[in-house]
C-alpha cells in the first residue's frame, strides 16, 4: 500500500487555505492545485509499504506518537520551492516544534526499510505543484502579496497514517490509522 504520516489540518484552516488556492488560481498559472479535502501537513512519504512491515510500523507509530504531548501549530505565510526561478511548490509556512516528531517518525520508517531524510524537517503544507512556468510571474507575485497571511492556529493531537490511492483524476486518501499523542 503507498502511505505517508500526516497532520489532519482543521477545516476552518482548511477554508482560509481553499480561499488562498482560489487567490493563488486566477494567477492562471499552470499548476496541479491541491483540493481542499486533501489538505494536510506530510511529516513523512513512505511511498509502498508492503503489509507485513505496515504492521511492524503501526505499532511502533502508536509507541512513538504517545511519547509526545499534544503541541500547537501556527499556519502562516506562503513561499515556494525552489526559492528563486520557477516555482515548482507552492506552500504555506507552519510554526511549532514538529521537528522531534518528525525525527521519530523517520527513525521508526527507517526501520522497515524506509530510507532516512537527509535534510532538516521543514514544516509545510503543499498547496499546489507547478507543472509548467506558464504564468509563474503572476504566481510569484501572488505568493509575494500573500506573504505575511495567518490562515490559522490549531492542537495537534495525533497524526495518521494515510492511505494514497492515485487516480486520473487526482489522488484519494484514506486514513489507516491515528495515533494519539500522550494525552
Amino acid at each position: 500500500m503507498r502511505v505517508f504520516v500526516a497532520v489532519a489540518i482543521d477545516e476552518l484552516i482548511k477554508d482560509e487555505l481553499a480561499r488562498t488556492i482560489e487567490r493563488l488560481r486566477r494567477s492562471g498559472a499552470d499548476v496541479n492545485w491541491v483540493v481542499r479535502e486533501n489538505l494536510h501537513l506530510t511529516i513523512k512519504f513512505l511511498g509502498w509499504v508492503e503489509d507485513e512491515p505496515l504492521g511492524r510500523l503501526r505499532d511502533t507509530l502508536r509507541l512513538e506518537a504517545a511519547r509526545f504531548s499534544p503541541m500547537e501549530l501556527e499556519f502562516h505565510g506562503l513561499g515556494r520551492f525552489p526559492p528563486r526561478g520557477t516555482p515548482r511548490v507552492v506552500w504555506a509556512g507552519c510554526r511549532g516544534d514538529l521537528a522531534g516528531l518528525a525525527g521519530a517518525i523517520d527513525r521508526a520508517a527507517a526501520s522497515i526499510g524506509v530510507p532516512a531524510e537527509t535534510r532538516s524537517f521543514a514544516a509545510h503544507l503543499t498547496l499546489g505543484r507547478v507543472k509548467s512556468a506558464g504564468g509563474a510571474r503572476d504566481l510569484t507575485n501572488q505568493i509575494a502579496a500573500c506573504a505575511g497571511t495567518v490562515f490559522g492556529k490549531q492542537t495537534v493531537r495525533g497524526v495518521a497514517l494515510v492511505k494514497s490511492t492515485l487516480t486520473a483524476n487526482g489522488p484519494i486518501y484514506d486514513v489507516v490509522e491515528t495515533f494519539s499523542l500522550a494525552p
